[in-house]
Parts: C-alpha cells; sequence; structure tokens
C-alpha cells in the first residue's frame, strides 16, 4: 500500500501515536504530523522531500527524498531520529528536542534554522564524501558527535564537517568548529 497525495501536503494529526506497519509507504511532497504521543514513520518506501513535525513523544522518520527539508521538529518529551536514505538533510526550520536528536543523510547535513537538543549525533555516509555544516549562531547542543563516513558506513570519507553550539564551543574546537 502506498499513501500518494503526489505534489500535495499529507496531514497526519492524532491525540495518541501515529505509526506505520504492513509496507504502507507515504510518498508526498510534504509530510505535517501533530502527536499527543510518539511518531514512527520507518517504511523504507517512504520519499518525503519536507516535513514539519511535533511531538510530545519520541520521533522516528525514515526517508528516501533526493533532499529532506526539515521545516519545523518540536519533540518536548522524548528523543527524534531522522534517517534520509536517499540524499541531503537540511534544517530548515527550528528544531527543538528535548532528548537525543540523530540525524542520518546519504548527502549533506546543512541548516538554516537553529538547533536546539539535549545531544546531537549527525552523519553522513557516502564514498565521494558528504559535508556537515551545522554552524548556526544560535544552536544550543551541549554534546555533539558529526562523522563523515563511507556509504557502507566502515570508515571515513573525505568531507568538511563545520559546527556551531553556544553551550559547546569549548569542546567542539576540538572537531574544528568553532
Amino acid at each position: 500500500t502506498i499513501v500518494q497525495p503526489g505534489t500535495g501536503t499529507l496531514n497526519l494529526i492524532a491525540g495518541d501515536s501515529i505509526s506505520q506497519s504492513g509496507g504502507a509507504a507515504i510518498q508526498s511532497r510534504t509530510l505535517a504530523a501533530q502527536s499527543g504521543s510518539s511518531i514512527s514513520l520507518t517504511e523504507t518506501g517512504n520519499r518525503f522531500g519536507a516535513v514539519s513535525v511535533s511531538a510530545a513523544g519520541n520521533v522516528d522518520l525514515v526517508t528516501q527524498a533526493t533532499s529532506l527539508a526539515l521545516n519545523g521538529l518540536q519533540v518536548t518529551g522524548g528523543a527524534a531520529s531522522v534517517d534520509n536514505r536517499g540524499g541531503a538533510v537540511q534544517f530548515a526550520g527550528a528544531t527543538n528536542v528535548g532528548g537525543s536528536l540523530t540525524v542520518r543523510g546519504t548527502g549533506a547535513l546543512s541548516q538554516t534554522a537553529p538547533i536546539t537538543a539535549a545531544n546531537l549525533s549527525a552523519r553522513t555516509v557516502n564514498d565521494a564524501g558528504a559535508a556537515i555544516s551545522l554552524n548556526h549562531a544560535s544552536n544550543l547542543v551541549p554534546s555533539a558527535t558529526l562523522a563523515v563516513r563511507n556509504a557502507s558506513d566502515t570508515g571515513n570519507a573525505p568531507a568538511p564537517i563545520a559546527c556551531r553550539s553556544a553551550t559547546m564551543r569549548s569542546r567542539m574546537a576540538t572537531f574544528g568548529c568553532s
């Protein structure tokens, strides 16, 4: 089963959890999801290019978009995981995660809006190298692990890492970040 609103927006709103099962893939230009609990959209056939999410619990998103724009990620009571297996990830809207934020992309990771999270794990996986540029002046991330890896995630790949956090300046300097 494929939920395919095409070029429009798929709006998912629930007072409880939102999840997928049985291979029901979402193929939509934009996904907007709001939950009073958790959101888990992890089917391998998902293809959504822009996401706005608000949840009181954990958020787990998997897509295969050429480019994924996170237009807003608000997670008040849990952690968030975003995995774009098809390309780049851009933080295009404010991201606020009460717990850990994990982001992975096969293309570059970049941002035009701030990230606030208890800790951040950011990884690119691409044999040619895919840069990580998370250097917004208003980032508030006390702990971060950033890695540029090959496609099989068995070794490092050649690409620059640029990052900044107002709450972790001294430690991030060891990664070549400010």
